[in-house]
């Protein structure tokens, strides 16, 4: 059994991340969470991750697939700017607001792809 920050908790218990409190939560260091604001992670121009970023767990349970995952992002992202244009549909509103579901998601909105 332990004492963590008040709390009562006996061996053997499971404790789960609340990644909603950790990662869109002011109280937590987010200024402004539900702002789409990439500059919140550049410091200088360069990519500044903060540590209460956590959306592949702490500790040892970390996610062991974050580099593979990270990159993979990148690499699609990047071969898909790449290769296409994407542009609004003219009298189609976007919005970055998002919509609650099993995890927070954005918005669907029409656009056109084309090959560069």
């Amino acid at each position: 059994d332990t004492q963590f920050n008040g709390y009562f908790i006996r061996k053997n218990t499971t404790l789960l991340l609340n990644h909603r409190g950790t990662l869109m939560d002011e109280a937590a260091g987010w200024q402004n969470p539900d702002d789409f604001d990439p500059g919140r992670f550049l410091r200088d121009g360069r990519a500044k991750i903060p540590n209460n970023f956590s959306p592949f767990g702490l500790g040892k349970r970390r996610c062991v697939g974050e580099v593979f995952a990270r990159e993979s992002i990148f690499l699609v992202v990047a071969g898909l700017l790449q290769a296409f244009k994407f542009e609004t549909v003219p009298g189609n509103p976007t919005t970055v607001e998002t919509v609650e579901n099993f995890a927070p998601s954005c918005q669907t909105y029409k656009t056109y792809v084309t090959l560069r």
